[in-house]
């Protein structure tokens, strides 16, 4: 290997730090392209870092898991890479999943938090969260309190079918 290859490696020993040094090395280089979505590495660390003190906003601390429910797309890259930046740990759930599938990961995985689309290729995760916790219509966001999920206590949804005990990507990474 070359002394230029070795400098241009990065020197970064976390997902965080990877974040961080990209974006100082190359803030206007593209990162991410998602249809007509183009983001660069300057743009990814600004969501990924409000991601990141949104879920500690929202307790999530070190060795929590945060559950995605989100196809590939950027907000499931910003959200595992801000789930890293903060020593917190995804726990991936397939899209495809049922509702009985969806309550058995949620349930075993002892997430405390959650993002997640509100449906997918008619799949719609809300009303089967709504079925396993009623309380999410009438709850404080990030106060989520449900018997068939006890660790649970924030949603966040991608989409536009937000209920009242959820919060909405948007305004997730705004808090």
């Amino acid at each position: 290997m070359s002394e230029t290859d070795a400098a241009r490696r990065p020197a970064s020993r976390t997902l965080g730090d990877l974040v961080d040094e990209m974006a100082g090395r190359s803030p206007t280089a593209e990162a991410v392209v998602f249809g007509d979505q183009r983001l660069d590495y300057a743009g990814v660390k600004t969501q990924v870092d409000a991601v990141a003190r949104a879920l500690l906003a929202a307790g999530v601390r070190r060795g929590d898991r945060v559950a995605l429910l989100v196809t590939n797309r950027p907000e499931w890259m910003v959200c595992a890479l801000a789930i890293g930046k903060i020593g917190a740990i995804v726990a991936a759930i397939s899209t495809f999943s049922t509702p009985r599938e969806l309550a058995w990961a949620l349930q075993h995985s002892g997430a405390v938090a959650l993002v997640t689309l509100d449906a997918f290729r008619g799949r719609r995760f809300v009303d089967a969260l709504r079925e396993l916790c009623p309380a999410l219509d009438h709850a404080t966001p990030g106060a989520l309190r449900c018997a068939a999920l006890p660790s649970l206590r924030s949603v966040v949804i991608v989409g536009d079918s937000v209920p009242a005990g959820a919060y909405s990507f948007s305004g997730f990474m705004a808090t």
